[in-house]
């Protein structure tokens, strides 16, 4: 279930949604948005949420994907702003919209069947979209609580970027993705390069 993070989100957290913004951000998308995805929109109109495991597959393989933030609606950020990033991905058709992701992975409002939207993945590395769930509220109920309390502290005398580089190798997705938020939010003390070599040591593993 999706929970917003309690912290402050300035950067990914949109001015509160307004009934004149949904209506023209739908008329844009020539859509009807989820009840339950603007439900959530009305608390906190997109950022981050508490981490959540889903299992998805990947590539041909069983994999679990965190899911770290939800994008918001306004009138040029959040799902407006998703449009283009699809198109960079090679996906063109207007009927699906992604409302979150990483690069490897889009969860998207999938259109095509009507006007009540699916729930689909686009899998950008085998380049496929496959329908996972008839509704949002089926995706936000299928979402799993992240078992911090499995991650490896950190060892006295050990580096922060010995820990992270860890978590990066460990054979647990959950603990990879969150070795890399740590590289991610100590790139003041943790080389960006030696975190670029890392990731694409992941990928091409």
């Amino acid at each position: 279930m999706i929970v917003w993070m309690d912290e402050i989100d300035q950067e990914n957290k949109l001015p509160n949604l307004t009934e004149e913004i949904l209506r023209e951000v739908e008329s844009r998308l020539g859509v009807k948005l989820p009840e339950s995805y603007i439900h959530l929109l009305q608390t906190q109109n997109g950022g981050f949420i508490e981490q959540r495991e889903l299992s998805v597959i990947l590539n041909g393989l069983d994999d679990t994907v965190v899911i770290d933030s939800i994008m918001g609606v306004s009138l040029q950020e959040g799902l407006v702003e998703s449009k283009i990033l699809l198109k960079e991905w090679g996906v063109e058709d207007e009927r699906l919209i992604a409302f979150t992701g990483d690069g490897h992975y889009f969860l998207m409002f999938d259109y095509r069947d009507g006007v009540m939207p699916k729930i689909a993945l686009l899998d950008t590395t085998a380049e496929k979209i496959d329908v996972l769930f008839e509704s949002f509220n089926q995706f936000n109920e299928a979402l799993s609580v992240i078992e911090t309390d499995s991650f490896v502290g950190i060892n006295e005398g050990e580096t922060l970027l010995d820990y992270a580089q860890n978590l990066l190798y460990s054979e647990v997705t959950s603990e990879k993705t969150f070795g890399a938020n740590i590289w991610l939010n100590s790139l003041d003390v943790l080389d960006v390069r030696e975190l670029v070599i890392e990731l694409l040591t992941w990928m091409d593993g």
